[in-house]
């Protein structure tokens, strides 16, 4: 083989390898930033419903407020509130969460779209102010794999990194 085809051929296998590093990255990329924006949301709704919930004394009524305002688990809107209940001392709600991110690496962009389910408790101890929790939930089997407007679910994540 003459030089400049040496050279040529080794070029080429460069230019594949840090194509195929930039993809693999890019993807990396857009999962990670997909679960912060499943994060930050899931705990953006826990804040809500807390606050909702402690800001009334009648918990029935702030807790039928809030399950007016959160749309419940349709397979065609990707849904947000998957089951919930009320008892004297709390309230509990398994929601989903979907989010999409696209990254750059090299030459391509890639887009992911992740799933993160959560199971947040509302407890009402006597004389004292009620607090909230969240904690991981592993999403039920029968949730659609897809979402009507971010596509496909690529990824099911969880609340710590």
């Amino acid at each position: 083989m003459t030089r400049p085809r040496a050279l040529a051929g080794i070029l080429s296998i460069l230019l594949t390898s840090a194509l195929g590093t930039g993809c693999a990255g890019a993807q990396d990329k857009a999962v990670e930033d997909a679960a912060d924006r499943a994060r930050d949301a899931a705990t953006e709704l826990k804040q809500t419903i807390g606050l909702r919930l402690s800001r009334s004394p009648d918990h029935r009524s702030a807790y039928d407020g809030l399950l007016t305002g959160l749309p419940r688990y349709t397979p065609q809107r990707g849904g947000l509130l998957l089951r919930s209940d009320l008892a004297a001392d709390r309230a509990w709600f398994d929601i989903t969460v979907v989010k999409t991110a696209t990254a750059s690496g090299g030459f391509s962009h890639e887009t992911r779209t992740v799933r993160l389910c959560a199971h947040i408790t509302v407890r009402f101890p006597a004389g004292q102010r009620p607090a909230s929790s969240m904690i991981d939930l592993n999403c039920p089997g029968d949730l659609a794999k897809t979402d009507p407007q971010l596509g496909t679910i690529d990824k099911v994540v969880r609340l710590g990194s």
